[in-house]
C-alpha cells in the first residue's frame, strides 16, 4: 500500500501523538512510551462500528515499505510491541502525568463518531529508531483493510528511539549496616541497599530477587559447632524476610520473619546469629554464598550485584 492509498472519505481526523514526557525508552521490553491514537469521521458521516473502533491501534513501515501493525503484548520475539495497560515502570524522564485511557466498548448500534485510545509501546531493540503511525481497519468496497496516518490528508507520525542501559556497579549503591541486636553470637544486623544519588536519570530499586535467597556460615567447620550466621533478604516495600530453604538449620533455630526498618526503594538483608544451629557440612559448602542479587530499577533495567560474607567476620556482609 502506498501513502496515497491511506485516504478514506469517512476520516476527518486521524492522528498519533506522544502522551508521555519523552519519545525515548530503554530497550528492556519493560519500559513504555505512551501514545494516543485518534480517529474521527466527518460530520454527518456514519460513526465507527465496534469492530472498527476496536481495531484502532499503532503501526509501522518495514524495510520494504510495507505497512504493518505492531503486535499486541510481548511474545519474546518481536523487537517492538504494544499493550493496552500501563505497567509500573517510569517514563523517561520520570514523571507522573495523566494520559487519556479512553477505550472502545460500544455495541454496533451505538456508532461512534470519534475514537481515542492511549496505548503503550515497549521495545527490546537496542539503540534503534522507529516511525509509528495510527492505524484503523475500515470498510473498503466489499471488505475491510487497514489505513495508516501516513499520507497527504493525515501525515501524523511519532518517532521513538531506544537507549542502551548502563548496568550499575557496586560503587553506585549505598550499602548501610544497621545494628538490630549486638549480643555476640546472637547478634542481628540489617543492611539496606539502595541506588546512591547522582545517577541521571534518577534511579530507584523497584524489584529484587536473590539467588539463592540466603546463605550461612558457621564459626568453625566442626561437627560439634552450633554457632552460625544466617542471611536472608526482603525485596523493596516488603516487611517479610525470604530465606534459602536448602539450608538445614536444625529444629531449634527460628529465623527472624519481619523487617524492622522497611524502606520503599531499598532491599533489606539480615544477618542473624544463632548458637543452636547444628553444623551441616552440605549447607556450609553448598549454601555458603555468595548470593546473586538481581535488581530492576524504576525504568525496567536489570542490574546485578553479589552479597558475600567477609572472610574475616561472619557478621559482616560485602557487596561485590
Amino acid at each position: 500500500m502506498s501513502a496515497d492509498e491511506n485516504k478514506h472519505d469517512r476520516l476527518f481526523q486521524f492522528k498519533i501523538e506522544l502522551a508521555s514526557p519523552s519519545p525515548s525508552l530503554y530497550a528492556n521490553a519493560l519500559q513504555q512510551v505512551a501514545l494516543t491514537v485518534t480517529a474521527e469521521v466527518h460530520p454527518g458521516e456514519e460513526g465507527f462500528t465496534e469492530g472498527e473502533a476496536a481495531s484502532l491501534s499503532i503501526g509501522w513501515r518495514d524495510d520494504r515499505g510495507e505497512y504493518r501493525r505492531l503486535p499486541f503484548n510481548d511474545d519474546g520475539l518481536h523487537p517492538w510491541f504494544v499493550t493496552t495497560d500501563r505497567n509500573g515502570y517510569d517514563f523517561i524522564p520520570a514523571a507522573d502525568i495523566d494520559v487519556l485511557t479512553e477505550q472502545s466498548a460500544h455495541a454496533d448500534s451505538l456508532l461512534q463518531p470519534r475514537v481515542r485510545k492511549t496505548l503503550y509501546v515497549s521495545s527490546r531493540a537496542i539503540e534503534q529508531k522507529i516511525e509509528l503511525y495510527a492505524t484503523i481497519g475500515l470498510t473498503a468496497g466489499e471488505g475491510e483493510r487497514d489505513y495508516y496516518s501516513d499520507g497527504d490528508d493525515f501525515d501524523s507520525m511519532v518517532e521513538l528511539s531506544t537507549l542502551r542501559a548502563i548496568p550499575l556497579q557496586p560503587g553506585n549503591f549505598d550499602f548501610v549496616e544497621h545494628v538490630r541486636r549486638d549480643n555476640g553470637d546472637l547478634s542481628v544486623y540489617e543492611y539496606t541497599l539502595a541506588v546512591a544519588g547522582g545517577t541521571a536519570p534518577a534511579l530507584r530499586i523497584v524489584q529484587a530477587n536473590m539467588a539463592p535467597a540466603g546463605m550461612i556460615k558457621w564459626a568453625d567447620r566442626n561437627q560439634s559447632e552450633r554457632r552460625a550466621s544466617h542471611v536472608g533478604f526482603a525485596p523493596p516495600r516488603s516487611r517479610t524476610y525470604l530465606y534459602n530453604t536448602a539450608i538445614v538449620l536444625g529444629p531449634n533455630f527460628r529465623p527472624e520473619p519481619t523487617v524492622q526498618w522497611p524502606v520503599g526503594d531499598h532491599v533489606t538483608l539480615i544477618i542473624e546469629g544463632g548458637n543452636t544451629i547444628p553444623y551441616h557440612s552440605a549447607s556450609e559448602l553448598e549454601q555458603g554464598g555468595p548470593c546473586v542479587l538481581r535488581l530492576h530499577d524504576n525504568f525496567g533495567n536489570e542490574h546485578e550485584v553479589t552479597i558475600s560474607f567477609d572472610p574475616e567476620n561472619r557478621f559482616q556482609l560485602l557487596l561485590g
